[in-house]
């Protein structure tokens, strides 16, 4: 099968864009893909002695590797002229009549049996496509904008995530339709886009990671004396440059740890994740709470706490660093957008809180008793391996493919039985 595989950044191992690089590993594997991209990096820039090792890395999975340039004043230009327009500034932001003409001319020559197209931005694109389209939605982006709308922020951010949740909506609500399958990584994500575009092919394809080479953490050593100094931090892991974790990060420091240290005086926070300087060191500033920053390796300090704490009130994407932090041993409280992003059940090993009276409530328990945090945590571990297990996934991978692109005839000749 020959598939064309657009993406607005270029998918890698980290950043926005894991779930469209575990995608397009797997397709590589049996089918011939070609893929177009923005030359854009999902998230921090690689250092430049790294990139051509990385790009060579992606080419060597691809048939071919197109990369579109889009400079930093043509978006701003895009995005100015979108102003008076209904379009989502995602998607205006995207605009590329070099990207048009790529794709254009390889869906005029090349046979593809399928687009796969990766995310909203790059739907503009494969409209003329006469093959099935696959849309990798990932999420309902209409409601994320409107829950980054209700966080407390400056008056003119606020108004702008209100005004783009109800463009998108109105963009989800005229494009889904047109794809053969749009794919969403919970069900509640289903079910808020079947609320949208009620005749789309809407399926649940969820996330996958390579959770297996993740160690169980133990945690924090205890001294001779019988763990009297043992450190009860309660970590939260999170990029502090966006909108929903910033939220999140001063949740926790500023009310849901002071309610757990009036019942464990010693509980402390760890702030893990790159961010402005400004926040960060606000954030340092906050009795009882560590900031590491940007770090190298996860798990280390993530060796240092007992528990996870994950208080998202906007949806930030997939939550890659609670699943790893699952599999690494550590049990995860998190709020309700945290499980339903992860597609998890009420009896699932994950304790759910929606105030900041529930979180501290959880978390304090979590510190006053090992044994329940190291049974949820074990009980965590074995979840995630399973659920969000490549094997899992690409099961449910190949039936999508094998439906909507039926395997060909073989042609008899005239002298064949």
């Amino acid at each position: 099968m020959r598939i064309l595989f657009l993406s607005a950044a270029l998918p890698m191992v980290w950043g926005s864009e894991i779930r469209a690089f575990r995608f397009l590993e797997y397709l590589a594997k049996a089918h011939e893909v070609d893929l177009v991209s923005f030359h854009s990096w999902p998230g921090p820039r690689p250092p430049r002695g790294v990139q051509p090792a990385l790009l060579a890395d992606l080419r060597a999975r691809c048939r071919e590797v197109a990369l579109v340039a889009l400079p930093g004043p043509e978006v701003w230009c895009n995005c100015l002229r979108n102003t008076i327009s209904e379009e989502p500034f995602q998607v205006a932001s995207c605009r590329s009549a070099s990207m048009r003409q790529v794709v254009g001319e390889r869906l005029t020559s090349g046979r593809y049996d399928l687009v796969w197209v990766n995310g909203l931005p790059m739907t503009q694109y494969a409209a003329s496509s006469s093959a099935p389209m696959v849309l990798d939605a990932g999420s309902c982006s209409s409601r994320r904008y409107h829950r980054l709308s209700l966080l407390p922020q400056h008056l003119p951010r606020r108004t702008f995530y209100h005004g783009e949740a109800a463009r998108t909506l109105a963009y989800e609500a005229r494009l889904l339709p047109m794809f053969s399958r749009c794919l969403v990584s919970s069900a509640r994500d289903r079910e808020d886009l079947w609320q949208i575009a009620p005749r789309a092919a809407i399926q649940v394809l969820p996330n996958t990671l390579e959770l297996a080479r993740l160690p169980a953490l133990p945690g924090p050593k205890e001294d001779a004396a019988g763990g009297a100094h043992r450190r009860l931090r309660l970590a939260f892991v999170g990029d502090m440059y966006g909108a929903a974790h910033q939220d999140a990060a001063q949740y926790l420091c500023r009310r849901i740890l002071p309610r757990v240290r009036r019942v464990e005086p010693r509980a402390e926070a760890l702030v893990i994740g790159p961010g402005q300087r400004r926040f960060l060191r606000a954030l340092a500033g906050t009795p009882g709470v560590a900031v590491t920053g940007p770090v190298p390796d996860l798990h280390r300090p993530l060796a240092e706490a007992i528990a996870v704490v994950s208080p998202l009130r906007a949806d930030a994407g997939f939550p890659v660093s609670v699943v790893e932090a699952m599999a690494c041993g550590k049990p995860v409280v998190a709020s309700p957008i945290v499980v339903d992003g992860l597609g998890l059940h009420p009896n699932d090993p994950v304790l759910v809180a929606g105030s900041a009276r529930e979180f501290a409530a959880h978390a304090a328990a979590l510190l006053q008793h090992a044994h329940v945090a190291e049974s949820l945590g074990g009980r965590g571990r074995q979840l995630v391996l399973e659920r969000f297990d490549m094997g899992t996934v690409a099961e449910r991978l190949d039936d999508i493919l094998a439906h909507l692109v039926p395997p060909r005839r073989v042609r008899l000749t005239a002298g064949g039985e």
